[in-house]
């Protein structure tokens, strides 16, 4: 018996800032603790090494419990993509890719693609990521 095939949870969301802005709010602790948690949960601790190789750390925090992601920067090609693998609690080793794409004037075009994922846990993700990327457009857009 085989597990499961791994899928992705896909979300793109056109940012009101150019890449090179959009790009650099991921690699910020302060500006990642606005935005890194699906509301209504809130990120309560974050460390990054922006490097490749370098880890992070992320705890979000919800109602009743908390979740740790970690994580390691698999490459960073400023302004137009990022890739980092992806762990939490449960086990799961996943990949996320973000691309940035100038769109429009002074706007992004960014596409989060998360891989690796089981087919149960895509669904949960893709609205996790929605929420994230649009708290990061409120962010960019108050600024």
């Amino acid at each position: 018996m085989t597990d499961a095939p791994a899928t992705s949870a896909v979300v793109r969301r056109v940012l009101p800032a150019p890449p090179e802005v959009a790009y650099d709010a991921w690699l910020d602790e302060d500006a990642l603790a606005e935005f890194m948690c699906p509301y209504p949960s809130r990120a309560t601790k974050i460390e990054i090494e922006p490097r490749i190789g370098g880890r992070f750390f992320v705890v979000m925090t919800h109602p009743g419990h908390s979740t740790e992601i970690t994580g390691e920067y698999l490459e960073l090609d400023r302004p137009r993509r990022m890739r980092f693998s992806w762990s939490y609690a449960q086990g799961v080793d996943s990949i996320v890719t973000i691309t940035f794409e100038a769109h429009g004037q002074d706007e992004t075009l960014m596409t989060i693609d998360h891989t690796k994922l089981p087919r149960e846990d895509v669904e949960s993700h893709a609205s996790g990521w929605s929420s994230i990327a649009e708290a990061l457009e409120r962010k960019l857009a108050a600024a």
